[in-house]
């Protein structure tokens, strides 16, 4: 799950309008949804390349538009170690019971 906020302009005008989210290494992409312009979420589900995660540092670049045309960027780099699948199993057993 893929989370950002965008800052709450309160009665202003100008107001968040995008999230996009972009991977790095094997560029992927996809944008988060709100409801409310200020919280926003989604999951970056890349079938092909999922199933293969290598190790090393993987870059997220989140990018925040706004209706006035200004945007922001900020990057998050995770690290893969090891077999991530036996995490995923281990979280989905832990959320199931």
């Amino acid at each position: 799950m893929l989370r950002s906020n965008t800052t709450d302009t309160g009665t202003a005008d100008t107001k968040g309008v995008s999230v996009e989210v972009t991977r790095s290494p094997s560029v992927y992409s996809t944008s988060l949804s709100s409801k409310t312009k200020i919280n926003w979420s989604g999951k970056m589900v890349d079938d092909d390349y999922n199933q293969t995660l290598k190790d090393g540092p993987y870059t997220f670049t989140f990018k925040a538009t706004w209706s006035n045309g200004h945007t922001e960027s900020v990057n998050v780099v995770i690290r893969i170690v090891g077999d991530y699948t036996l995490f995923l199993n281990t979280a989905r057993q832990e959320t199931n019971t």
